[in-house]
């Protein structure tokens, strides 16, 4: 019994930590680097990246510069596995995060920080207690935000902003703690 326990939980351990390596060698070979969920400042023994492992469900996004804090300039998102992958710029910084369902994920703070939602197809309420202020769409769908329920005013225009699959460091200063809801749809 105590045995089964034990496996139970080192099982549980292997879960909770992103399986996401990058590989300074096509086909996950050469040096390696473990990338856990969170953000992280990178600390590469190379200066190109050419392979990437990542768990089904796993999100990475790559920063080429990390400055006071936050990260900037060329990004790219990686949400599957490549032996093979051509990245235009040496990352320094990094963001992972699970989303197996694949859906929307808000954060409460930018650049994909702080507490996250995840939200469905269809209409969602966004929580009073959760300021949005960066989403990750996933490929095939797009959100509507909404700084205020449409049916409160159902013959006016209610102030929205659309956006299509991809990241958003920022939502924007005219939206940011301020969506109530977020329509989800397939594109």
């Amino acid at each position: 019994m105590k045995s089964i326990i034990t496996i139970m939980l080192l099982m549980c351990s292997i879960h909770s930590f992103a399986q996401i390596n990058l590989f300074s060698e096509e086909n996950h070979g050469g040096e390696s680097q473990e990338i856990i969920f969170g953000s992280v400042v990178i600390n590469l023994n190379f200066d190109i990246v050419k392979s990437i492992q990542l768990s089904p469900g796993s999100v990475l996004i790559l920063f080429e510069r990390h400055l006071n804090g936050n990260p900037s300039g060329r990004h790219k998102l990686i949400t599957e596995s490549s032996e093979d992958i051509l990245i235009p710029f040496k990352p320094v910084y990094a963001i992972a995060f699970e989303n197996h369902q694949n859906e929307v994920v808000g954060f409460e703070e930018i650049n994909f920080r702080g507490a996250s939602r995840s939200f469905q197809i269809g209409e969602n309420l966004v929580p009073e207690d959760f300021g949005l202020s960066s989403i990750y769409i996933p490929t095939g769908k797009s959100v509507v935000l909404y700084k205020e329920h449409p049916n409160e005013r159902p013959n006016q225009e209610v102030e929205h902003r659309v956006m299509r699959a991809g990241i958003r460091p920022f939502v924007g200063s005219d939206m940011a703690q301020k969506v109530r809801v977020i329509l989800v749809r397939y594109s």
